[in-house]
């Protein structure tokens, strides 16, 4: 539960402020979002207690794999990047995992400071 806290506070100044959204859309859509939960949250209890613990987690596991490369697009690096992950890891050299996702976030990191900024009325646009 606690993501789902940290995202609702959170969405209420970054929407506001930097995507210049009204505070009663963003409302709406994190009372939809609350709503969703409070239906799915005890279905998937009933839904666990009926199928198994362990079934319910497989059918999790391969629901966000399917949802993850669905809503990339495709994208290579969501292919590329559990196979090479995982060659690491079957090496024996975890601490690459964490030393390449490092370097990865550097990159990204540097990469979004060349963009140019834009203010929010030009995103209205």
């Amino acid at each position: 539960q606690a993501p789902f806290y940290i995202f609702t506070a959170f969405v209420f100044s970054y929407g506001t402020t930097t995507l210049a959204f009204e505070r009663n859309s963003l409302l709406a859509a994190v009372m939809v979002g609350a709503l969703v939960s409070f239906i799915t949250i005890p279905l998937s209890g009933y839904l666990s207690d009926r199928i198994g613990r362990k079934r319910m987690y497989l059918i999790g596991a391969a629901a966000m794999a399917v949802y993850g490369f669905v809503y990339s697009g495709l994208d290579l690096g969501s292919v590329v990047a559990p196979v090479y992950f995982g060659w690491l890891l079957d090496g024996g050299g975890p601490q690459w995992v964490f030393l390449s996702s490092a370097a990865v976030l550097v990159v990204t990191i540097l990469t979004v400071m060349q963009l140019p900024a834009r203010s929010p009325s030009s995103r209205l646009a």
